[in-house]
């Protein structure tokens, strides 16, 4: 199957015109994917550093990671520290103290999921106090990089932005600490990335509509070269049949200053060559 001259020109300048155009359009990806990261990771770092400062680290060491605090589901709280031991009551007083903060927290960072604190326990961690809808007092959580870092370094950090079944998030983590400045406990704030998407294909349209108008652009411009230099071609090829023919009577027409008018340059100079050779050969005769 023949391939023409003018089809490879344009298949060939398209290509190296995608490949830029999608490389720049990667790169404006990585670069706004980092920057919402950092910027929504920063955020909730500094919610969740703010709000662990407020908190009573002696106090929280109080409350004992006891699924009987948990308040079911539709019951009311005065019903339900009836119901506790005196001891329980005593923790679940300063469950409530602490949660009526993160609730705050909660409502004024406007977050969309829970807020809550994660105490270690051996091999695992447990949820402590929890604001924003849950009650799950006493249950565990695996120890992340995270989370190990906070209690080994005492110092705030960020995740990276995760994905799963429910979509994108991002969660930051800070120390609490008690009056002995020890580390006792995690705050964990996390953020369902709602608008994430969103925000990231904003900030790639205006790159990605510059990347289709240039590689619009090349195929225009690559069509027209490729359609002018293969009709100059063709009509060099008409001439040289010509020629070969005997007929040497017509100039050739191109003058352009490239390869393509030095090639006819040198035909027109071989036609006018030919062309007395056969007279010199008609006078002989």
């Amino acid at each position: 199957m023949r391939i023409g001259l003018g089809f490879r020109i344009i298949f060939l300048t398209s290509s190296i015109v995608l490949l830029t155009s999608a490389t720049l359009i990667f790169l404006a990806y990585n670069r706004a994917y980092n920057d919402l990261q950092t910027s929504i990771g920063r955020r909730l770092e500094g919610i969740a550093n703010t709000a662990a400062m407020q908190i009573d680290g002696d106090m929280h060491e109080k409350i004992a990671p006891n699924k009987k605090l948990n308040l079911p589901a539709n019951a009311d709280e005065k019903e339900h520290l009836k119901k506790l031991s005196p001891k329980d009551q005593e923790q679940y007083k300063s469950f409530l103290k602490i949660r009526n903060y993160l609730i705050k927290v909660h409502k004024i960072n406007k977050l969309n999921t829970d807020i809550y604190t994660l105490r270690p326990e051996d091999s695992t961690m447990s949820f402590i106090v929890m604001a924003g809808g849950g009650h799950y007092i006493g249950h565990t959580h695996q120890f992340t990089p995270q989370t190990r870092h906070v209690i080994k370094e005492g110092t705030s950090t960020t995740s990276k932005i995760y994905f799963d079944q429910h979509g994108a998030w991002l969660s930051a983590f800070a120390p609490i600490r008690n009056s002995k400045n020890k580390v006792v406990a995690v705050l964990e704030v996390d953020e369902k990335l709602k608008t994430f998407q969103s925000e990231l294909a904003m900030q790639l349209f205006w790159p990605a509509i510059a990347a289709a108008l240039v590689l619009l652009l090349a195929l225009f411009f690559s069509i027209h070269f490729a359609q002018r230099l293969v009709a100059r071609l063709a009509y060099l090829r008409d001439v040289t049949e010509k020629i070969s023919l005997g007929q040497m009577d017509h100039p050739i027409e191109i003058t352009t200053r490239d390869e393509v008018g030095e090639l006819a340059q040198a035909l027109e100079r071989m036609r006018e060559s030919l062309k007395m050779a056969m007279q010199m050969l008609e006078e002989d005769e």
